[in-house]
């Protein structure tokens, strides 16, 4: 792996860890603006949804959908759409085991599988590589713009390649 792509990771591990967005580009042209699920509040969540233009999807380790009762063999993530907004307090209920607040079966009935892209497994990769919780939020950018490194610099956000973060053996 090239020290450009090892350095990029680097910066979005730390990014995540801060509780700052990052912008990680999949191999199918696709791309998602992404934080760690643990780090959003409501402020860090409205942000998120202006930013991208769209509601985040839910991104949890398999192991974690299937204690909800939401797994799905043979995925390296699964991603949970919801139907219509919701608050960090909800998406909190979700990815905490800890959490005290309302029951995560309730709110799963506001959710539904969506299709897993690149961006979503390398999403929940990274949350992993930074120490977190292995959950994420995960804006899709639909019709991502051409210049998506310009996109991102300008908005001060790290961008990095899913088949990086993939391919990415913890050292």
């Amino acid at each position: 792996m090239k020290e450009t792509a090892l350095l990029g990771i680097e910066i979005a591990k730390l990014a995540l860890r801060q509780g700052l967005a990052v912008v990680i580009r999949g191999t199918a042209g696709e791309a998602a603006l992404v934080q760690a699920a643990e780090a959003i509040d409501s402020f860090e969540l409205t942000r998120l949804r202006e930013r991208s233009g769209t509601e985040p999807n839910l991104v949890l380790s398999p192991q974690r959908a299937l204690a909800l009762g939401r797994g799905v063999k043979g995925t390296g993530a699964v991603v949970l759409r919801p139907r219509g907004e919701f608050d960090a307090t909800a998406f909190h209920s979700l990815i905490d085991p800890l959490a005290i607040s309302t029951s995560p079966l309730v709110l799963l009935s506001h959710f539904e599988i969506a299709d897993t892209r690149t961006c979503d497994i390398a999403a929940l990769k990274l949350t992993k590589l930074a120490g977190l919780l292995p959950a994420a939020l995960a804006a899709r950018l639909e019709g991502a713009p051409d210049d998506l490194l310009g996109w991102a610099a300008e908005r001060g956000l790290p961008l990095i390649a899913a088949a990086d973060v993939l391919a990415y053996e913890d050292q």
